[in-house]
């Protein structure tokens, strides 16, 4: 097996969650998702906690009871202001990345025992991971099949759908120098199968 670093991205609903699961119990690739990660590095006694709790320590109800970060209410506040908003992302996006290269360089050492190693984010290209991967997968469906999803699993109405697939926009990433592969996920999962194991075969085995 090759030593290959894949990074998988999309919009909502494009069903990357499905690529990832077939991935890691198909192919035993070792996944990194970085919302997982984020989330991860924010816990007591983790990198970004305590930068978090010093940065922020003027917001009412930061922190719950046993410690932990009340995200709900840090997001409120970040969301509603673009500079606090700018502060969260200095703490956080360099210790997801600083996490990131780690998992590649544990990785490319053969202690993981992963056939592959997944990025999985969906602003691969804006977070700047893009050059860590050597083949990114560019997961999208067809506009209905995403409103579809999106209102069966998270029960969104169609504005909100609308309103959130018009702020991704994958342009600059398609037009980039990093090599990249689309799969189309409007299917079953049959075909979704198929694809993938097309694409493993050709990228990731000797």
């Amino acid at each position: 097996m090759q030593d290959q670093v894949i990074g998988v991205t999309g919009g909502v609903g494009c069903g990357k969650s499905q690529v990832l699961a077939i991935l890691k119990n198909r192919w035993n690739a070792g996944l990194v998702e970085m919302d997982s990660v984020g989330k991860f590095l924010m816990e007591p006694g983790q990198p970004c906690y305590q930068a978090i709790c010093t940065c922020f320590s003027d917001i009412a109800g930061l922190c719950l009871p046993d410690g932990r970060l009340n995200r709900e209410v840090l997001s409120q506040v970040v969301f509603a202001d673009p500079d606090r908003l700018a502060q969260l992302d200095a703490i956080i996006h360099p210790a997801v990345m600083q996490f990131v290269q780690e998992q590649i360089r544990s990785f490319r050492a053969g202690s993981t025992g992963y056939s592959c190693l997944v990025l999985e984010s969906a602003i691969l290209w804006e977070a700047g991971y893009a050059p860590l991967c050597d083949q990114i997968w560019y997961v999208t469906a067809e506009k209905e099949v995403r409103i579809r999803r999106l209102m069966e699993s998270r029960q969104y109405s169609r504005e909100r759908c609308e309103a959130v697939m018009a702020n991704q926009s994958y342009t600059e990433l398609l037009a980039g120098p990093y090599p990249v592969v689309q799969i189309e996920n409007n299917g079953s999962v049959s075909e979704l199968e198929w694809q993938i194991e097309k694409l493993f075969q050709t990228f990731c085995i000797k």
